[in-house]
């Protein structure tokens, strides 16, 4: 009997089961799937992930390998169309905003690789050098990016001499000769500390030569009129001297440079 019961029990119970399984899934709502996006939904998308919001408990955040993710599925999907070169650029931009100069530089080369004449180019040019210009070390350093981000602001200014990026390649490009000429000097001042009047020579005919009105002028020729008096070369330090003080002569080292041509007089 107690069999009997336990078994009508168990079918009852299974029955129930299976009835409320069969009602749950029948108003169970069907799987969404997600159709294609097409180009122009893809951009704006990663548009909006690049907008500073807020997540969680932090303000401001930027979604920037997502947006570069997005941009990317542009490029590689829908290669002709227009959104696929302001993707291109776009992934460059994020790559620049995120302090990733190194990947920045590289999507703007191939962008003016692959697309040499297209009219974003000296945008591309210009966002190239500042990747490099990014990147310019102190005075005592090497500077090889100043020189390549000179490199990109030259190349700029010669080939698109109209463009509105000209006239900031312009401004930035005296900003690298400045540093550039800073660090020939630092490193002349070293040589005429060593006492290689020579090597302090070299140095100063390069800032002389290469970066005129950078802001070194009178420093150059002030060293070089010392450097020709130690090496007792009179006429050409009283040259220097005596350019120095025509040509700046209120220089903070235009009184010195006086004294220095009395001597060499």
């Amino acid at each position: 009997m107690r069999r009997r019961l336990f078994f009508a029990c168990l079918g009852f119970g299974l029955l129930a089961y299976s009835l409320a399984g069969g009602v749950g899934c029948r108003h169970k709502p069907p799987q969404k799937i997600d159709r294609l996006l097409t180009a122009d939904e893809l951009y704006h998308r990663g548009l909006e992930k690049l907008k500073p919001h807020r997540a969680f408990l932090f303000f401001h955040v930027v979604e920037t390998q997502e947006a570069i993710s997005t941009f990317q599925q542009i490029v590689d999907n829908f290669p002709e169309s227009d959104y696929a070169i302001q993707s291109e650029l776009q992934i460059a931009q994020a790559y620049f905003n995120d302090g990733k100069y190194d990947e920045a530089e590289a999507h703007y080369k191939e962008f003016i690789e692959i697309h040499p004449t297209h009219g974003s180019v000296p945008q591309a040019m210009y966002q190239a050098g500042m990747c490099k210009f990014k990147k310019t070390p102190i005075k005592e350093r090497d500077q090889t990016d100043t020189k390549n981000a000179a490199g990109y602001f030259e190349l700029l200014i010669n080939k698109y001499p109209d463009s509105p990026y000209a006239d900031q390649a312009r401004e930035c490009l005296q900003k690298c000769k400045g540093k550039l000429a800073e660090h020939d000097y630092f490193v002349a001042q070293f040589y005429m500390n060593r006492k290689d009047y020579r090597g302090a020579l070299n140095r100063c005919d390069t800032i002389l030569a290469n970066y005129p009105g950078a802001g070194w002028d009178a420093q150059a020729l002030y060293c070089v009129g010392q450097a020709h008096f130690l090496l007792d070369e009179p006429q050409q330090a009283g040259e220097a001297f005596q350019t120095l003080i025509e040509q700046y002569p209120s220089d903070t080292n235009a009184g010195a440079a006086r004294d220095w041509l009395a001597r060499v007089r």
